[in-house]
């Protein structure tokens, strides 16, 4: 005979188990959607990161005179399709892409290359702004992707002449194309849709000779450590930020919060440990530049100043306060098109302590009214530090010197409305 109570309670605690199943599912479900969340949103963070250095980093490699590790990847880059195209007889429009950024707020890097063994195509043709040949090129991009010439949303940034791995002559013209266009540029070019080849017969038509290749994008952001990049916040607590009061010791001298900064991190060691073992005592300072020496300092090194004041010998200056650094005299400003913001960059090193002392810390040389203190963590007086080079020979500083970060400073306002600038108004050289 069934036993009738025996089976109701089997089936509420199957019921029970299922409910609780279903709990113990969804909490699991539950969890990981907040796991896959908060690792979309750390990721999202990292990549909007990058992407806002990367994009940057495009205008200052690209106006450098030694593009440095940019062209060197970008160069192998191009190499690598070249290969593969005569491996495989592709007849395919030769397009090559680096790390592209999000198009929607972000500009395309983009060149264009040449073969050149006539080495009729000349850079000094195009260093004219209103140059015929420069004007038929950008007219033919802008024409075949809709791009109203007078809105500068279309832009030569720079031209090369180069040479391959067979010594033979190359063109390059480097390029900049802003949103809303760069999306057009990249969806076509990248998806070999047939209109590229129209625009590439158009461009050899124009300059008399065969396109080489076409590259999209960025290379050589290998140098670079995102581990220790920071934001650092002027008060504490402010979300997402670094920020300490007071100093902190580095070597014997102090470091104090650059508020209001970003510092990307460069790639110099290949771990914590071994960054402490060589630059870990080394005293802190700053270098500004201008954007054209980028390339060049993160290849070479700081390039010693061979006149100035307090010159007794090819020397870098360097300073403590991040805030005289940024004086426009030493950090160029720009405005990234189509954002509005102002932008600033100054280099983040350590110095060794060895070659510092009484004898090369100096006062500012920038003040028209010496009574102005231009930074509250210092005094007028210890601002611009010479540090000689080794040998007399020497062009550049490296054993050191070691630039670890690339500090940028964005703003909505001009720079010199910043209170931290309040002393500009009274220095040489600004306005």
């Amino acid at each position: 005979m069934v036993d009738l109570r025996s089976l109701r309670d089997s089936a509420a605690h199957t019921h029970d188990l299922r409910r609780d199943a279903e709990r113990v599912h969804d909490i699991c479900q539950l969890s990981r959607r907040e796991f896959e969340l908060k690792h979309k949103a750390a990721l999202s963070q990292h990549e909007a990161e990058s992407m806002h250095l990367v994009s940057v980093l495009q205008i200052l490699a690209l106006a450098s005179k030694n593009a440095g590790e940019f062209d060197k990847r970008r160069k192998q880059a191009e190499q690598r399709m070249l290969d593969d195209r005569r491996k495989f007889s592709t007849r395919k429009t030769p397009v090559i892409d680096g790390h592209i950024d999000t198009l929607s707020n972000n500009s395309l890097s983009m060149t264009v290359s040449f073969w050149n063994n006539d080495k009729l195509l000349k850079p000094e043709e195009w260093s004219i702004s209103m140059s015929t040949i420069k004007k038929e090129f950008c007219s033919q991009i802008c024409n075949h992707y809709q791009i109203d010439q007078s809105s500068n949303k279309f832009e030569v940034i720079k031209v090369v002449q180069e040479n391959d791995n067979n010594n033979r002559d190359i063109f390059v013209v480097h390029t900049l194309v802003h949103p809303p266009h760069a999306e057009t540029v990249t969806k076509e070019l990248m998806t070999n849709d047939t209109r590229s080849y129209c625009l590439v017969q158009k461009l050899e038509s124009t300059l008399k000779h065969a396109v080489r290749l076409i590259t999209l994008g960025h290379f050589g952001m290998e140098v670079m450590n995102p581990k220790w990049n920071r934001i650092y916040g002027h008060v504490l607590g402010e979300p997402g930020s670094t920020f300490w009061s007071g100093p902190i010791d580095r070597g014997g001298k102090p470091y104090f919060c650059p508020k209001g900064w970003k510092r990307y991190s460069l790639k110099v060691a290949d771990n914590e440990a071994e960054f402490d073992r060589l630059w870990g005592t080394w005293h802190i300072v700053y270098h500004g530049t201008k954007g054209e020496f980028v390339g060049a300092i993160l290849q070479s090194g700081l390039k010693v100043s061979t006149s100035g004041c307090y010159l007794k010998r090819p020397s870098v200056y360097v300073s403590p306060s991040i805030e005289y650094c940024a004086h426009p005299r030493y950090s160029r400003i720009w405005q990234k098109p189509g954002s509005g913001k102002y932008h600033q960059l100054v280099f983040q090193c350590r110095v060794n302590p060895r070659v510092v002392s009484n004898k090369n810390v100096h006062p500012e040389t920038l003040l028209r009214d010496k009574t102005v203190l231009i930074d509250p963590n210092f005094t007028n007086k210890e601002l611009e530090w010479v540090i000689p080079s080794a040998n007399r020979e020497d062009e550049y500083i490296t054993d050191d010197i070691v630039c670890y970060g690339l500090t940028i400073r964005s703003s909505d306002e001009h720079p010199d409305k910043l209170s931290s600038s309040h002393w500009w108004s009274v220095s040489h050289c600004w306005p």
